[in-house]
């Protein structure tokens, strides 16, 4: 059945949209013009574009809705022939059996599929699977996301490597799923993967130019001279070579005599007298070999401080903008230690040149020139590797996103677990519901389809115009009657002379007969196999232009409905009826026979042109309101027996009952309708209305004097006319327009 109306953004429901939310048997009451048509029209064809801002809920499956109107009237009652209606009858009473075993069948069929469809789709009170999956991939959506939010926070580059798939959950999602089922990557540690991560996807990927190496080798040659080791002296068998040799310093005796030329020939030293041949001795000593090998001394000392500065100079070249591959300490520490290692040697250098005769040894480089060379060695091997990925960088880079991702699925190994745990469950449970639905749904095809084989052989359109001919001998209507054509599906009106009468009907006769006709549909269908479906029947306004007795009659058919539809018995599941005629929806409404919570009732009341929808707890037209047509039916037929304050109270109850709560109309400013020969009346009326209720007029023996009844009856029933309210005033008055415009 329906559980919610929503109507909005269609006359006369605008500006605020107006919400419904019926019940079994529901009631409606509205004036002409308010949108009692809107609303049956709507629920006829609610899938219409003009209705896309409106909305129908429903509770279970969607049903038919079977809708009485002015457009069935028209739809149906524009030519002079009609569809038959089928329904079953009862001569074979085994083929009958066989259709009521059949529907018991079918019945319990669609209550499995209802069932099933709640398991599948769910209900009010529990999830279905299809809402339980979709609550699962929401739930993991975010714990996978939380793997890319921890990157992200962590400004890992890491993330650089996904960046792909970081935008949306869902494209994150069904990344990593496939990345479960083919990733073979290695995993790596964390930092091992943020580092080529940060060399493979950083902002500028280059080329990067090896490092070039430091020859150490001439260094090295210097540090095992044979110079170094060698004492050197002059020449021995010169006489003064004893003293020398006494003395034990060649390079102070030798430093000493460069000054004898600057002496004027004396000793340098003692300032004594020289020899004439003191300089040949000296020569003498002092030979070509030994300042040969003096000479050598300075050569290696000039050849050590030039090969060593440069082999500092190269390596401090290496350690200004260093690339990313040096392991900048470790040489930084290794130079240090170079420098060290060159000082010491220099000075000893120097001493050697200073004392010829003394042997000195130099430290050694070759442990430090190792480390140098290892250090480089790495780090060229780095960027060899480095440049063999930028040669190739988009296959580096397709492998590292896999070795990343291998690191991702590993972090959230348990939780892609319990989810393909989960979702293997919950489709399993999903196909197996599908499938059964699909096995119930066949079935249920070919039921139906065994059902209308067996209906056909009991279905006929004839008990339907037997049915209605009877209710139209009854209620008078005897001037025409239904006739089965000779197709025996269809249904033509003729006279008792046998002319056709379609076309000579009275609008209270296609009235009612259009609605006889509706009733009859609401039991059995219009095809063969006269199978009456579950539906929503809508009956909007069925009593136009009918007398109180069909009045009265089109009630009880429409109660008659009631206990089925209350019970969940019947095909027709719930019904709406919307009337403006109050003596009618007075009756249709009657209380007994209904059941309160079961029951709704609604009235539209209209201003502006803007129509409102009010819900009521209880029935809101009562029956006091005719009490009070009663009073003004008496006092126009003997107005001389009326006390004129009971009778004041009364027209100013049904005039605010009937124009103000029901019409939406101000009284007040109603006058301007009248012409001025009239507007003093109308506002003496509506000023003794007022007067009446409010005043000491509740007592039967005083009457005012300012106005006779009769007057007041007249612009009383003027009033309905100019609003247009005729036709109500003349139902409440008992009033037939035919035999008042006939006599």
């Amino acid at each position: 059945m329906i559980r919610k109306i929503k109507l909005d953004k269609i006359p006369p429901y605008i500006g605020c949209a107006q919400v419904i939310e019926p019940k079994k048997v529901n009631f409606i009451f509205g004036l002409n013009g308010s949108g009692k048509t809107t609303i049956s029209r709507f629920l006829r064809c609610h899938n219409n574009p003009e209705y896309h801002d409106c909305m129908l809920e429903w509770s279970g499956n969607p049903l038919s809705c079977s809708v009485y109107n002015r457009d069935f009237v028209q739809d149906n009652f524009s030519e002079s022939s009609i569809p038959g209606i089928f329904t079953l009858g009862e001569e074979n009473i085994e083929t009958q059996r066989r259709i009521d075993a059949l529907n018991g069948e079918i019945s319990a069929l669609q209550e499995r599929k209802k069932s099933l469809k709640e398991t599948i789709d769910g209900s009010d009170s529990a999830l279905g699977l299809k809402q339980k999956l979709t609550s699962l991939e929401n739930s993991y959506n975010d714990k996978f996301w939380s793997v890319k939010q921890r990157l992200d926070h962590d400004d890992s580059p890491l993330k650089l490597a996904i960046s792909g798939v970081r935008g949306n959950k869902e494209t994150f999602k069904t990344t990593l799923l496939a990345q479960n089922t083919k990733n073979q990557a290695e995993l790596q540690p964390k930092d091992e993967l943020e580092t080529l991560c940060s060399q493979l996807f950083g902002t500028v990927v280059e080329r990067v130019d090896s490092i070039p190496t430091v020859s150490f080798e001439r260094l090295l040659a210097q540090e095992s001279s044979d110079i170094l080791q060698k004492v050197i002296v002059g020449k021995e068998d010169v006489d003064i070579a004893g003293l020398i040799k006494k003395l034990g310093n060649d390079t102070w005796f030798r430093q000493g005599v460069s000054y004898i030329e600057h002496s004027e020939g004396k000793c340098p030293f003692c300032q004594r007298e020289l020899e004439a041949s003191f300089s040949e001795k000296v020569a003498e000593y002092f030979d070509e070999t030994y300042l040969r090998e003096i000479q050598a001394i300075t050569d290696l000392q000039n050849s050590y401080n030039r090969e060593s500065n440069t082999v500092i100079s190269q390596v401090s070249a290496l350690l200004v903008n260093p690339t990313e591959f040096l392991g900048k300490p470790d040489l930084e520490a290794a130079l240090q230690q170079l420098r060290a290692i060159i000082e010491t040697n220099s000075a000893r250098i120097k001493a050697k040149k200073e004392s010829p005769n003394i042997v000195i040894h130099l430290e050694t480089v070759n442990e430090v020139a190792s480390a140098i060379g290892d250090i480089i060695s790495k780090a060229n091997c780095a960027i060899a590797t480095h440049n063999t990925r930028i040669a190739n960088i988009r296959n580096e880079r397709a492998a590292l996103t896999n070795k990343v991702w291998r690191y991702i699925l590993n972090e959230l190994a348990s939780d892609i677990e319990a989810y393909l745990s989960e979702k293997n469950g919950l489709n399993t449970s999903l196909v197996a519901a599908d499938g059964e639905m699909g096995c119930i749904e066949r079935s249920i095809t070919e039921k139906t389809a065994e059902r209308r084989q067996y209906e056909q052989q009991l279905t006929s359109v004839v008990p339907t115009a037997n049915g209605i001919n009877e209710l139209l001998r009854n209620y008078g209507f005897t001037g025409f009657s239904l006739k089965v054509d000779d197709s025996q599906h269809n249904y033509q009106f003729i006279r008792e002379s046998g002319e056709p009468a379609f076309e000579s009907l009275s609008e209270g006769e296609r009235n009612f007969v259009t609605f006889l006709y509706f009733m009859y549909s609401l039991k059995g269908n219009i095809d063969a196999s006269g199978h009456n479906d579950d539906k929503v029947v809508v009956v909007d306004d069925p009593v136009s232009s009918l007398d109180n007795d069909v009045l009265f009659l089109v009630s009880s058919l429409l109660r008659d409905l009631f206990a089925g539809i209350y019970a969940g018995s019947a095909a027709i599941k719930q019904i709406f009826i919307l009337s403006h005629n109050l003596y009618f929806f007075k009756e249709v409404s009657y209380d007994k026979g209904l059941k309160k919570s079961m029951t709704g009732y609604w009235m539209i009341r209209k201003s502006s042109n803007v129509s409102e929808i009010i819900a009521y707890i209880t029935n809101p037209i009562s029956s006091t309101y005719e009490m009070l047509w009663d009073e003004i039916r008496n006092a126009s037929i003997a107005p001389e027996n009326h006390n004129t304050a009971v009778l004041a109270n009364t027209m100013r109850r049904i005039l605010e009952h009937y124009f103000k709560l029901l019409g939406g109309m101000d009284l007040n400013t109603f006058h301007l309708q009248f012409p001025d020969g009239e507007r003093q009346v109308f506002k003496s009326l509506i000023s003794w209305s007022n007067s009446g209720s409010h005043s000491a007029f509740d007592d039967f023996s005083a009457t005012p004097n300012m106005f006779d009844v009769e007057k007041h009856l007249m612009v009383f029933k003027e009033l309905f006319s100019k609003a247009g309210h005729t036709a109500h005033y003349n139902m409440m008055m008992r009033i037939n327009t035919e035999e008042e415009t006939n006599g």
